[in-house]
């Protein structure tokens, strides 16, 4: 299976699994260090990062004080991914509450989800 193909169907559900239940922060950090894989599990999928791999590491503060994490490439992008939708989604909800009766997918997206949407390419003809 294609990497791009894993990390849309397993890694971002699992990512998304993983922020639910409160075992990886909804919130990227602000720095990540890139550097040879130490042999560490990966904070997402579990599996050791060996040497030979790219591991990205990042330091989280929780209540317990601070936690390093361990990800893959692709783990890690998945986990961004994850907390960019997962912010989105708040932001979103905080400014547009849904008007009673209607649910979420029937109201007027707001500015920031009209952002996401497919744009159309408009190609001016020169004027003559």
């Amino acid at each position: 299976m294609p990497q791009l193909t894993r990390l849309e169907s397993e890694l971002r559900k699992l990512a998304r699994e993983l922020i639910r239940d409160g075992r990886l922060p909804d919130q990227a950090p602000e720095r990540a260090w890139a550097g040879a894989g130490s042999g560490k599990p990966c904070a997402l999928c579990g599996e050791t990062v060996p040497a030979s791999d790219v591991e990205y590491e990042v330091d989280i503060g929780t209540e317990k004080g601070r936690r390093t994490l361990h990800f893959h490439f692709g783990c890690h992008a998945a986990w961004q991914l994850e907390c960019l939708r997962a912010d989105f989604t708040a932001h979103a909800d905080a400014k547009a509450p849904a008007r009673p009766g209607m649910t979420r997918s029937k109201r007027n997206p707001t500015q920031n989800e009209r952002a996401l949407l497919p744009r159309r390419r408009w190609v001016l003809a020169p004027s003559s």
